[in-house]
């Protein structure tokens, strides 16, 4: 009973170190038990556990070496837990060194140290060496067990190799008559979503009853996500359904996955529907169900109930993202609103939101829709100041802007960047510089000549002769100051 204390005792303190101990205070730490460690070798594997429970892989493995250089009986349990150590910590490299350690200790490994590696590999993204370890364990006539391949197929679903997965999970684990858990087949269904495969995601889901499993929102999570890569949000709203019908508790990725499901479908009505029952059942939505309940929306030509989305997020205690952001401005290009684009794109700072090229790509979008092509050359010029990458959709949108009030020159000059910065024009591109060769009474022979004049040169200076320039931007700022309150009633409508 007194070592038993002690062990507790020994753990605690170098619990009590932290996770940044040189070899030196560990072995300071351990040096007194060395002893008593000699004679009951089972308390260091308690020792090693509680540091693989507390993730401290390094001091694991340091304690192991500690072991072995002062003649402490070092067995299959003390590594297999100094790899679990790693497996918690995603160490896998450090996993796969003391498995190659064990055979020049005379220690050989088992399922459980290697079900341990495979899994640090399985955390790590490292699909093909966990494989490698499961080929391993049949060359050393160790047989693999429901973990072994649970985290097999775990690494390959992290992978995306879905084909893998199943082949692990149908044909491997059945020939060696390994019986699949419930972790075996989330494992293999998030593999099926992954690869946007919902129909091999619900056989998967429709067998784990047959199999006696039971299902956990984690297989109707995964489910839902694989109905929603494939645009079926019909299925994916009906497990939503078919979980609550089970006394399956929905969590926020259940909602959330179904809520997005719908988002790709431009199904607003159910996205709404859903973000409501959430709060129905106190399920508090977070940044995900937000973003995807407004992209819905602004899908739907439903600008102002994305805008009332995004208003209601601080008020729901969620901060809203560039995605949810971004969104709100699409919703509001959609209808040639820039003016309310333009405020919100410079509200989003305000609300501790970086905006990003897509935030960008919205607004300019919605100035050229609206005809306000000044505006829409100055926020190309601003995405450049702060460090975004202008793309094709940036300048699409610009010169479309500049072609439809016969800024040809313009419209040209910035055809000619697309082409100067590697940017692959697509056919919008191209109808643009045509629409812009019509307006100016350019022939389309004109076009390769007339492209390679610098955008910038002729861009600026053209606005600068016009008396806008700089002040265009600055203009754009005291509109959206103005326009604050215009949001807030939008939101109100």
């Amino acid at each position: 009973m007194q070592s038993s204390k002690g062990s507790v005792s020994r753990s605690n303190r170098l619990l009590g170190l932290g996770p940044s101990l040189t070899a030196e205070e560990i072995a300071k730490a351990v040096a007194p038990d060395l002893v008593l460690l000699r004679k009951e070798p089972k308390l260091a594997t308690v020792l090693l556990s509680r540091l693989a429970k507390s993730r401290l892989p390094d001091v694991a493995a340091t304690v192991l070496s500690l072991m072995r250089d002062g003649r402490v009986e070092t067995n299959v349990y003390h590594c297999s837990a100094a790899i679990s150590a790693c497996e918690k910590a995603s160490r896998w490299q450090l996993a796969l060194g003391l498995l190659r350690q064990m055979p020049d200790l005379q220690i050989t490994p088992n399922e459980i140290s290697f079900g341990a590696a495979i899994a640090a590999c399985s955390k790590g993204g490292q699909w093909q060496v966990a494989l490698g370890l499961l080929s391993k364990m049949f060359d050393d006539k160790v047989l693999p067990n429901t973990i072994c391949y649970s985290s097999a197929i775990s690494a390959c679903e992290r992978g995306g190799q879905w084909q893998l997965a199943l082949y692990l999970l149908k044909e491997k684990m059945t020939r060696r008559r390994v019986v699949p858990n419930d972790i075996s087949f989330n494992a293999a269904i998030s593999g099926c979503s992954s690869g946007g495969k919902w129909q091999l995601a619900l056989d998967l889901l429709e067998t784990m009853p047959k199999r006696k499993l039971t299902l956990t929102d984690i297989s109707f999570n995964a489910a839902i996500s694989a109905c929603g890569k494939g645009s079926q949000w019909q299925v994916a709203v009906g497990l939503l359904g078919h979980m609550i019908s089970l006394t399956v508790r929905p969590d926020k990725i259940s909602y959330s996955s179904a809520i997005t499901a719908c988002e790709k479908c431009c199904e607003w009505q159910v996205s709404m529907f859903l973000l409501g029952q959430m709060l129905e059942i106190a399920i508090l939505p977070d940044q995900i169900c937000f973003s995807a309940a407004i992209s819905a929306c602004e899908k739907g030509g439903q600008w102002q109930r994305a805008l009332r989305l995004l208003s209601e997020m601080p008020q729901a205690g969620v901060l809203p993202s560039e995605i949810s952001c971004s969104a709100a401005i699409s919703a509001c290009e959609k209808v040639g609103n820039w003016q309310l684009a333009l405020v919100l794109l410079y509200q989003m700072p305000l609300l501790r939101v970086i905006p990003d090229e897509v935030s960008y790509n919205a607004a300019i979008s919605a100035c050229e829709k609206g005809g306000e092509w000044t505006q829409a050359l100055s926020l190309l010029r601003q995405m450049c100041s702060e460090m975004l990458k202008p793309d094709v959709v940036s300048y699409n949108a610009a010169m479309l802007a500049c072609s439809k009030v016969s800024r040809w020159r313009l419209a040209l000059g910035l055809f000619g960047e697309i082409t100067r910065f590697e940017i692959n024009p697509d056919e919008i591109s191209y109808t643009a510089a045509v629409m812009a060769c019509e307006t100016g009474g350019q022939g389309l022979f004109d076009l390769p000549c007339t492209i390679e004049v610098s955008a910038l040169s002729v861009l600026w200076a053209e606005l600068a002769a016009e008396h806008l320039g700089e002040n265009c931007f600055f203009c754009c700022c005291c509109c959206c100051c103005c326009c604050c309150c215009c949001f807030c009633c939008c939101c109100c409508c």
